[in-house]
């Protein structure tokens, strides 16, 4: 496992809650397909191995106006396309090798309207 790992740690009187979050800038010159590695590999298999660690979360910050070619339509996507691509992508993750885990992925937009 990555000993860069920093987890968050809820703990309630009930539950005790541990989340490892992966944060990936958009402005990387990746593919819609590519950017869903983290989300697949690094988030659900590698930072999600320990049986305490069932939650994960991969944040993408958007910095640059940029888009990406959807591999499948090879039409133009914009981030909100990408990022809800990438939220259907994590809801079908449900398992790794360790057990039963859940995944989300959420966006950050810091780009201003124009």
């Amino acid at each position: 496992m990555n000993a860069k790992v920093t987890g968050i740690t809820v703990t309630t009187p009930f539950h005790v809650i541990a989340m490892d979050p992966e944060y990936v800038s958009a402005t990387r010159r990746w593919s819609v397909w590519s950017a869903a590695s983290p989300l697949r590999n690094q988030l659900a298999e590698d930072y999600l191995k320990p049986e305490a660690r069932r939650h994960g979360i991969l944040v993408i910050t958007h910095h640059l106006a940029r888009q990406w070619r959807d591999t499948e339509t090879n039409e133009l996507m914009m981030f909100p396309d990408l990022i809800q691509r990438l939220a259907a992508t994590a809801a079908t993750i449900v398992r790794n090798s360790s057990g039963p885990i859940e995944v989300k992925c959420l966006g950050i937009d810091s780009i201003e309207p124009r």
